[in-house]
């Protein structure tokens, strides 16, 4: 029973950008705080679940890896510290502020504004 909660978190780092239930619209609660959302830039829609999916797979790959003692940890290194670090590198240089999974999904984070 200890897998429940990291398997949560990993579920939750995969659909939190496509949660539109309550008060939150293509947020995660981070977003949500920041007055930030996510949308499809091809649909002009907010990100639905398939989107966040899609979006957050480098995330989440590392994410994965995390959870798994011995093996899942030299995958991490291998394989998901350099996804995060192409995330950062996109975010950081390309002008648009794309990270991969932006690119992947066809998505876009703006700020809200007032009478979203």
């Amino acid at each position: 029973m200890n897998f429940i909660g990291p398997l949560l978190g990993f579920l939750y780092s995969l659909l939190s950008d496509g949660f539109q239930f309550g008060p939150l619209r293509s947020q995660s609660i981070g977003k949500k705080v920041f007055g930030l959302q996510v949308i499809n830039i091809e649909q002009r829609a907010l990100a639905n679940f398939k989107d966040s999916v899609i979006r957050n797979i480098p995330v989440g790959v590392a994410t994965f890896f995390a959870i798994i003692p011995i093996w899942g940890w030299v995958l991490l290194f291998l394989v998901g510290i350099p996804l995060m670090a192409m995330e950062i590198y996109l975010i950081t240089r390309v002008e648009s502020g794309h990270r991969l999974g932006d690119v992947m999904a066809d998505t876009q984070v703006i700020e809200i504004e007032d009478g979203l």
